[in-house]
């Protein structure tokens, strides 16, 4: 068996058994969260043969979910998926930086995600969003919850006073929830787009393949412009807000709360650096950074204590101390 028929067969058994394995355990609630990973055997086989060859084993998974649930579940499938395998695969192809990697993949799952929504909203003749806000407002007004009872309890509190019906009530929570949903989206695609590239780049390491170097937790760093950047973003989106300019509220929300995540997860690996400069041992170190990041994450401590360390260069003055006088 040649190379091509080999890769062939491999993509396609792996299409196959993807598809099966997702619709098996959505049926099993404690592990319905594991279908997350459902890219990362594509991504795999795409960074072993090609990146065709990952495609295909994508599409091979279309087809069989399109014959085991409906057409339009494979082709949502597909949408959601086709991005970051694309990604993925390339990074892992590239040998990209840790960097790169994140930026490629958060942003393959962007692009996904809207396409998704587009595909969706072209089967099913509206929004997935407006469903979602339609079964919230049908949720609050016509629940089994009696939320004109919960509004009497905040009126006697001097609470929503504003609000008389329970449809007023939802109109205000959606349009709250609103302004989180950019934010959300990015974070989560930050979020799953680097689970893909750590499992897919775990499993790859184990085959034998060379793989791209990540740098130790306590090392990692954000660009140097990125803090310059994100401040910009931050004045612009501030102004835009105090115009009134329509949607910059949300502009000003979602940059505000993504460069706390960043930077927050900066400050923990800041955290994780002088715990290791101590000798703390490891099983220390956690006993102490997951109670004491949750305590300083609520308070903005770990982002300006990531901001600090971007601006001020935290551990490279400690380390230049620790470095011995000539």
């Amino acid at each position: 068996m040649d190379t091509t028929q080999r890769a062939m067969i491999e993509c396609l058994v792996t299409g196959v058994a993807a598809a099966l394995v997702l619709i098996l355990l959505s049926f099993i609630p404690v592990f319905s969260l594991a279908v997350l990973l459902f890219p990362v055997p594509m991504i795999i086989t795409g960074a072993r043969n090609g990146i065709l060859y990952g495609l295909l084993s994508l599409a091979a998974s279309a087809v069989v979910i399109s014959l085991a649930v409906n057409p339009e579940a494979g082709i949502y499938l597909l949408a959601l998926n086709v991005f970051p395998v694309l990604g993925l695969t390339l990074a892992h192809q590239k040998k990209f930086s840790l960097r790169e990697t994140a930026f490629i993949s958060a942003g393959g799952l962007l692009l996904s995600f809207v396409l998704f929504l587009l595909t969706y909203s072209v089967f099913a003749g509206r929004s997935l969003f407006d469903e979602f806000w339609q079964s919230i407002r049908a949720f609050i007004v016509d629940g089994f919850i009696d939320f004109k009872s919960v509004l009497e309890t905040y009126h006697s509190m001097g609470l929503f006073e504003n609000f008389t019906t329970e449809g007023q009530l939802a109109d205000f929570l959606i349009n709250e929830i609103k302004q989180y949903v950019p934010y959300t989206v990015i974070v989560l695609s930050l979020t799953l787009g680097f689970l893909y590239f750590l499992t897919s780049r775990y499993v790859l390491k184990r085959m034998g393949r060379h793989v791209a170097d990540i740098p130790p937790f306590d090392e990692w760093l954000l660009p140097r412009g990125m803090g310059f950047g994100f401040l910009v973003l931050l004045l612009v989106s501030y102004l835009g807000s105090r115009l009134g300019i329509a949607r910059f509220d949300t502009v000003l929300i979602t940059i505000t709360l993504l460069v706390s995540f960043l930077f927050s997860v900066l400050g923990l690996s800041v955290v994780w650096f002088f715990l290791k400069a101590w000798n703390l041992p490891v099983p220390l170190r956690f006993v102490i950074i997951i109670p004491g990041g949750l305590l300083l994450s609520m308070g903005m401590g770990l982002a300006i204590i990531g901001m600090a360390d971007h601006l001020l260069g935290l551990r490279r003055v400690f380390m230049n101390r620790m470095k011995p006088q000539e």
